[in-house]
């Protein structure tokens, strides 16, 4: 019995599934980045205007919550 043979078609199908996921994956990371970035601008801003005496923490989540992506926060009490 032959072996079905893989045809060029299928082997470019299959090399661009390939090559989107790759630029799939740089997307994510480069959204990732530029959101790190945004909430790192904001969080200083409003560190500044409170003159720098606060919690560094609580910049940073205030500034995502501003830019409307904060994370659920999940506190264990051990």
């Amino acid at each position: 019995m032959d072996k079905p043979k893989k045809s060029k078609a299928n082997k470019l199908n299959v090399e661009e599934h390939a090559k989107a996921a790759v630029v799939d994956d740089h997307s994510h990371w480069a959204f990732d980045v530029e959101m790190h970035r945004k909430i790192e601008v904001e969080a200083y801003l409003i560190a500044e205007k409170d003159g720098f005496v606060g919690n560094p923490e609580d910049y940073w989540i205030t500034a995502e919550k501003e830019i409307g992506c904060a994370m659920p926060r999940i506190f264990i009490n051990t």
